[in-house]
């Protein structure tokens, strides 16, 4: 099996229309729908492609067969799989936001901590911090680099790093 990269959109939709519960293909196309307020729509074509790539790389597994209708779960796998990337979604939007402060310090300081942050919001995702709660997190360390304060800012990412649920 080859390695499988990043996700695209319509994967990445698929893969969170099983992190609540189990459905079948029209559900998932419902949820996906509805999530992307319209954007995103699977046909069968691409989403049962989808969904036999993601049965073939463990990310779901199927749970019910009715006639020609089947359910399926995501797996362990798959958990980790979307939750990094989103990681690296957020990642990517952090970086967005750095640039346009304008402060010359906020890109720097992201990119040379890459990788922790990506295991860290990975751990968040999979202990299930919420947004909210990550956004207080993150509150401290933002306003610390666009206010130029380097040790507040190294405080407030060691909080960020030593938080437990």
């Amino acid at each position: 099996m080859k390695p499988r990269g990043t996700l695209t959109e319509s994967m990445f939709y698929v893969l969170m229309s099983f992190l609540h519960r189990e459905m079948c293909g029209m559900e998932i196309t419902e949820f996906v729908e509805k999530k992307t307020n319209g954007r995103v729509r699977l046909g069968p074509g691409t989403l049962y492609t989808l969904l036999g790539k993601f049965l073939e790389e463990r990310l779901i597994e199927e749970t019910q067969t009715d006639g020609r209708k089947r359910s399926y779960r995501i797996t362990e796998a798959g958990r980790a799989a979307f939750a990094e990337e989103l990681a690296r979604l957020s990642f990517q939007f952090h970086c967005r936001i750095a640039h346009a402060s304008g402060n010359p310090i906020y890109p720097i300081f992201l990119c040379s901590m890459r990788s922790t942050y990506e295991i860290l919001l990975t751990r968040y995702y999979q202990q299930g911090i919420s947004p909210g709660e990550m956004t207080v997190l993150h509150t401290a360390l933002y306003d610390a680099i666009l206010s130029g304060r380097p040790e507040a800012a190294q405080k407030a990412m060691m909080n960020i790093l030593t938080y437990r649920v």
